[in-house]
């Protein structure tokens, strides 16, 4: 990619829970077959969409996570490229309720500032799938959108997929409503949390939601701006 883009490993909302694992780490270090964890699946979409410039967001216990990361090797160009972990130790109330991403990206503006990016791409960290965000970048600019969102149509999410958000998408491929998953729908058009946007789009996403609540998350905010913004969706496949 010739243009400048930030990759930001979001956290998991407070929905998303293993009963028992998070007194000792998050979700994001969850082992997968005992020598992965489920962060290196999205970590391995940024670098090998010629990403290496990335912010790993982390909710609470950072240590397994720490460890994981400076041993593993993703093919990041270090003369280049990086990844940081963040977690905003001093910031976030022992209440889950009040530790949501917009507070996290509030806190550490200036690093990501810092990276001068033209375009960020947030992904989840508790989500396992492979995706190339270098062709949805592309579609995002071409598309002239001002946000686009990652999502698969998907049966069974009457029982799967529960709390996520769920896409109202017109022939045009525009987002024109967010609704959370309450399993009242056998298929729907699910959210799959990865989004892009240029750097200024996402600055005005924080501020709002800062002002608007200390409780709003990324989603939230992006759910209020389906009127004001150009909202686009992008298939996965």
């Amino acid at each position: 990619m010739s243009r400048r883009i930030l990759g930001l490993l979001n956290f998991e909302p407070s929905y998303v829970n293993v009963k028992g694992l998070e007194d000792f780490r998050p979700i994001s270090a969850t082992s997968i077959l005992g020598r992965y964890r489920i962060s290196d699946f999205m970590l391995s979409n940024f670098t090998n969409s010629g990403i290496d410039t990335i912010k790993a967001f982390i909710k609470r216990q950072p240590r397994s996570m720490v460890e994981h990361i400076q041993k593993t090797d993703y093919n990041i160009n270090s003369k280049k490229g990086s990844i940081q972990l963040l977690m905003g130790e001093n910031n976030f109330s022992n209440n889950d309720f009040y530790n949501v991403d917009i507070q996290a990206f509030k806190t550490y503006m200036e690093f990501i500032d810092n990276e001068n990016p033209s375009y960020v791409v947030i992904a989840p960290n508790h989500f396992i799938y492979r995706q190339d965000f270098s062709e949805m970048v592309n579609y995002h600019i071409e598309s002239k959108n001002d946000i686009t969102i990652l999502y698969k149509h998907i049966n069974g999410v009457d029982k799967d997929y529960l709390m996520c958000d769920i896409l109202d998408i017109d022939k045009n491929k525009r987002v024109k409503q967010f609704h959370r998953n309450r399993g009242k729908v056998k298929s729907a058009n699910v959210s799959l949390e990865a989004y892009v946007m240029d750097i200024v789009t996402f600055k005005q996403l924080v501020t709002e939601a800062s002002m608007t609540s200390s409780l709003y998350s990324l989603s939230d905010i992006v759910s209020d701006c389906v009127r004001a913004m150009k909202i686009g969706a992008y298939q996965y496949r």
